[in-house]
């Protein structure tokens, strides 16, 4: 999402990471079983040739990413594949379309709860450069409440990482501190209201 070219907030990035996960079983439902060794293979292939280092598009967030229950059926899916492939983020979010290939950025609710439970080196800034994208694109007036709300209704399943009884204090100081950045003369650090 950080090379989104609306968002722009980085000249590249260490990696990229994938949702392996919803890749394997999207394509097995299509009868490809071995898709998801044939994509590791290509990764390694590009790796080799272009001399990045072997995590350079990775999946390693798949085993922390939560799976949640369809309500009418109650089969198991990933949200934030779910999330990613629906039309609006489709026509918003992809970042590359080539024949054979396109890349979908996660959608923007996603991409910050997952920046909020790491919240490390860039990802305050990158939270604060896609809460001025919303503010500037979806005239959004961000507080604390309304991301915390927007976050909570758009990614249900990350509420109980997010707001853990040990995590949730921190989850809103993270939010607080994103939008003081995005906002530093709307809202200074010291106004707690946000």
């Amino acid at each position: 999402m950080v090379l989104h070219p609306l968002l722009a907030c980085r000249p590249s990035t260490r990696d990229v990471d994938y949702l392996h996960r919803a890749f394997e079983r999207e394509w097995i439902s299509r009868g490809f079983t071995d898709a998801g060794s044939r994509l590791r293979s290509c990764i390694r292939s590009t790796a080799r040739a272009f001399h990045l280092g072997a995590d350079w598009m990775n999946a390693c967030a798949d085993v922390a990413l939560p799976m949640a229950s369809d309500p009418v059926y109650g089969m198991p899916y990933d949200p934030v594949y779910a999330a990613a492939v629906e039309e609006q983020n489709v026509k918003e979010n992809t970042i590359f379309s080539a024949p054979g290939l396109v890349l979908i950025g996660v959608s923007w609710p996603w991409a910050i709860a997952f920046k909020l439970v790491r919240y490390q080196k860039h990802d305050p800034y990158d939270i604060a450069h896609m809460l001025r994208l919303g503010q500037r694109d979806g005239k959004v007036d961000w507080t604390r409440q309304v991301l915390e709300w927007w976050i909570f209704t758009k990614c249900n399943p990350m509420a109980s990482v997010l707001c853990s009884p040990m995590q949730y204090s921190l989850t809103r100081d993270r939010m607080r501190h994103a939008i003081h950045l995005a906002f530093p003369h709307k809202y200074p650090m010291h106004a707690r209201w946000i």
